[in-house]
């Protein structure tokens, strides 16, 4: 072997002893550099066979700070200090050969496809794919050291010469140059990957310290601690009983609320988009503004705010007993929902922006909200539209018409697919003309609904449209202008009346609606140029 081999990986061991029987030692650890997965070894230092490194061996670079990172305040410095660092990949160059016997192509073979497979095949799917738990590593042990290091590899390639496979058929013996380039991580672990101490979280940016194993951060809280969040500073905060502390990077302290006074346990808290942190407690919630000041954020809960979660519409929605509160974005709170059966103790938000709630021996989840739908309904039978003129009601028979403005009543009856309780955001009557007219900016009506569950069929009896009842709501409708006949012309719009009816508590879709268009006193005409002649649902 060469002599940058000796130099850099050591020799075996020799003793040597003098004439007072000391005895000097040289490394005794043969030399390891190898990339595996646990599974698969590729020896990258084989002293026959294999690969062997070429040149002047291979010195691990050190990793590039990025920049970036998490910075905080520092008490003993101006402005914030770095908490946590960031560093870029590191990619190094191996040059190998690959040393076999001249008779075994095969050996050739099985070593280029390992280090390949375990390079650009496995260590990459372990980064992109949540099923692979199985990692990729460099292993390395040089002289003088009395531990094995460890880096995660993130990929590598192999590049080999242009006449490969001429010197695996005909040759054999020696395959050089050969180019090993490897993406890893910056750092390197004390102990092997999936192993206890060397647990790694699966990103590009590591820490210093992979030790992850737990110790007593503080025993200064006299008592139960229910909640922790941490603010833009990195400052962290603990609920506990009537008690909150602060971690300000060295130490925990008990956290001065005044002028608020604890009433209670803080048993959850969340820190808000604008940098301020809420605090749950019995009955209330406080609130610590990113400027330090305490204050009561609100009293509207009924018993201990178990959870608080922060919504990406910006919404805070907290749990208490036997309800769900919520705070908007304009800071005004209230009941979301009275659905759970006892205290809410965890609230968490999905991908899909709902809430889920965590009671006793239920989980509730947010609804979706409502999609809009655009529906258009058209009468289907003589008996769903008629006028009343006085006391006497009239349903046309098909191919007739219905008279607006010059009659005191006319109504049109639908089957509305609308579930109960939905939003109604505009409803309009759509009437086509069946002869020209003209309209004084003095005819004037109003449209209402019957205030019914599922309204009747019109039939031809006195009084048979005045004498339903109509909803409060309504909404004036002027008929000025001129109109030509075959033309449509729309209504305003009367939601409010049409939402009146979707609100009832026996209203269910497939049900009828009965849309009423009264004429005022002062509107009513029996001049025939006037009126609104309107084809009727089968004209």
């Amino acid at each position: 072997m060469p002599s940058w081999f000796d130099s850099w990986f050591g020799v075996p061991t020799t003793v040597t002893l003098t004439s007072t029987s000391r005895v000097t030692t040289q490394s005794t650890q043969a030399a390891v550099l190898r990339i595996t997965d646990g599974d698969w070894i590729a020896n990258l230092t084989n002293a026959n066979a294999g690969w062997i490194l070429l040149g002047d061996g291979w010195t691990p670079r050190t990793a590039a700070f990025k920049g970036g990172g998490y910075y905080s305040k520092s008490a003993m410095a101006h402005g914030n200090q770095l908490r946590h660092a960031q560093f870029d990949n590191v990619i190094e160059s191996l040059r190998l050969k690959l040393d076999f016997e001249a008779d075994s192509s095969d050996l050739m073979i099985n070593q280029i496809d390992m280090l390949e497979e375990l390079g650009m095949v496995r260590a990459p799917r372990y980064w992109t794919d949540r099923r692979c738990h199985s990692p990729v590593w460099i292993e390395r042990q040089m002289n003088n050291e009395t531990g094995t290091a460890y880096c995660l590899v993130n990929q590598a390639r192999l590049t080999l010469p242009d006449d490969t496979w001429n010197t695996c058929v005909h040759s054999g013996g020696v395959l050089e140059p050969c180019l090993l380039v490897v993406d890893r991580q910056p750092f390197w672990l004390g102990a092997q990957p999936g192993t206890a101490q060397g647990n790694v979280e699966v990103s590009a940016e590591q820490a210093w310290d992979y030790n992850l194993l737990w110790a007593v951060e503080s025993a200064a809280p006299a008592g139960y601690i229910f909640c922790f969040v941490e603010d833009r500073y990195g400052d962290i905060f603990a609920g506990g009983e009537s008690e909150i502390y602060r971690w300000n990077g060295t130490a925990w302290a008990s956290e001065a609320t005044a002028p608020v006074a604890l009433a209670g346990n803080v048993t959850s808290a969340v820190l808000m988009n604008n940098d301020d942190i809420l605090f749950g407690e019995d009955g209330r919630v406080i609130r610590l503004s990113a400027a330090g000041v305490w204050s009561v954020e609100t009293t509207e809960p009924s018993g201990q705010v178990e959870a608080l979660v922060l919504a990406d519409t910006g919404q805070v929605f907290a749990g208490d007993n036997g309800q769900i509160l919520v705070r908007d974005t304009d800071g005004t709170w209230s009941v979301e929902s009275t659905l759970p059966g006892g205290y809410v103790y965890s609230l968490a938000q999905l991908s899909t922006g709902r809430v889920l709630a965590g009671g006793v021996g239920e989980i509730l989840r947010q609804a979706d909200p409502p999609t809009s739908t655009d529906l258009e309904v058209v009468l289907t039978a003589a008996a769903d539209n008629g006028e009343q003129y006085n006391t006497a009601c009239y349903v046309p028979p098909d191919g007739q018409d219905i008279d607006l403005f010059n009659r005191n009543y006319a109504a049109f009856r639908f089957v509305l697919d609308v579930p109960a309780g939905a939003q109604v955001n505009s409803a309009q009557l759509r009437c086509m003309l069946r002869g020209s007219a003209v309209c004084g900016t003095s005819l004037a009506a109003r449209i209402y609904c019957q205030d019914a569950d599922d309204a009747s069929a019109l039939a031809a009896t006195d009084n048979n449209i005045s004498g339903r009842t109509l909803t409060t709501a309504y909404v004036p409708w002027q008929a000025t202008g001129k109109h030509r006949r075959n033309r449509w012309f729309y209504s305003p719009d009367f939601a409010n009346a049409l939402q009146e009816v979707v609100d009832r508590s026996g209203w269910a879709t497939g049900q009828h609606v009965l849309v009423v268009v009264r004429c005022d006193d002062t509107g009513y005409s029996t001049d025939h140029a006037y009126r609104r002649q309107i084809w009727d649902w089968n004209g």
